[in-house]
């Protein structure tokens, strides 16, 4: 049996250990700033003896790049739920549920337009709680916006909604609904995993403003340029393909989620199917697959994909 080079051997050892490392920080949990910090202090001397033993020994750099790797996946994910930063918005969440705060922040991702609602989430920079606003600093974690579409008469901004725009919310910020099923879907876990840590809904017109177009850098400008063929694709699956089809075809294939019929969504969940309606690896396999055959038909040589045995 031919042995891996010596380096493809390193990268799949340090893959599976921060992979472990990851595992066993989900096992623990988070345990706050001063853990994290031990944890990139002890990444940053294992790197520097892998370093030297590059060159000292270099059979030797997998018993000190292992544990690298391992104590790397710890802190990444103590960094990921680190919450003990004052200006966490977790600290801002209105204990009174007839209290109002008015945040202004920045649309971190392309508006997920619902049935009857859509999702905004942004990355808050000011907090007013009624006593003026309070600039914002560090590891904030987002919010998520749930807007009415009952405001779409009276705000023409609902239809306007976009990635990078500057808004001003007005509404209580409340915590994420938890878990009451134990064997259910953790909705808050969901979104702690995608950095949110609060909700604000928002049901009248005024409280969702328009405030300014932010600069989105780079990487940003090709977030949008997917966002904008994401949203034509979806435009030519609703002119070439009637509901709730072109809903269908949407979900499946780039994660649409709004205009699939209630029935149809009961339908798929009691036959334990309802994954179908979510985009998933299966589908992004169709789609590479379908791409593949695009690009050779117009290729004359043949495309090569390498992977790591």
């Amino acid at each position: 049996m031919r042995q891996d080079p010596f380096f493809i051997t390193i990268i799949k050892w340090a893959c599976w250990s921060f992979v472990a490392g990851v595992g066993l920080a989900n096992v623990i949990g988070p345990q706050g700033s001063a853990f994290m910090m031990r944890m990139w202090t002890l990444c940053a001397v294992f790197l520097g003896v892998s370093v030297y033993l590059h060159f000292a020994n270099r059979e030797l750099v997998k018993y000190t790049l292992i544990p690298f790797c391992m104590i790397l996946g710890i802190a990444s994910y103590q960094y990921k739920f680190d919450t003990d930063n004052p200006d966490h918005v977790i600290n801002y969440i209105n204990t009174n549920r007839w209290d109002t705060s008015k945040v202004i922040g920045v649309i971190e991702k392309d508006p997920d337009v619902r049935d009857w609602i859509t999702h905004v989430v942004i990355d808050p920079i000011e907090i007013d709680r009624g006593r003026g606003y309070e600039k914002l600093s560090g590891r904030t974690g987002k919010i998520i916006v749930f807007v009415s579409q009952n405001i779409r008469d009276e705000n023409p901004y609902y239809d306007t909604m976009d990635y990078g725009d500057l808004v001003e919310v007005t509404a209580p910020i409340t915590e994420p609904m938890r878990l009451t099923n134990p064997y259910g879907f953790d909705y808050t876990e969901y979104l702690n995993n995608e950095n949110i840590y609060a909700s604000m809904y928002v049901g009248e017109a005024e409280g969702i403003k328009y405030l300014d177009k932010t600069s989105i850098g780079i990487w940003g400008g090709f977030q949008q340029m997917a966002f904008r063929i994401k949203d034509k694709m979806i435009l030519g699956l609703k002119k070439t393909m009637p509901p709730p089809y072109s809903a269908f075809i949407g979900g499946v294939t780039v994660g649409a989620r709004g205009g699939v019929p209630e029935v149809m969504k009961y339908d798929f969940q009691a036959t334990d199917i309802a994954h179908v309606l979510a985009i998933s690896g299966l589908q992004v396999g169709f789609l590479a697959d379908m791409l593949i055959v695009i690009f050779n038909s117009f290729l004359k040589s043949k495309l090569f994909f390498f992977t790591l045995r």
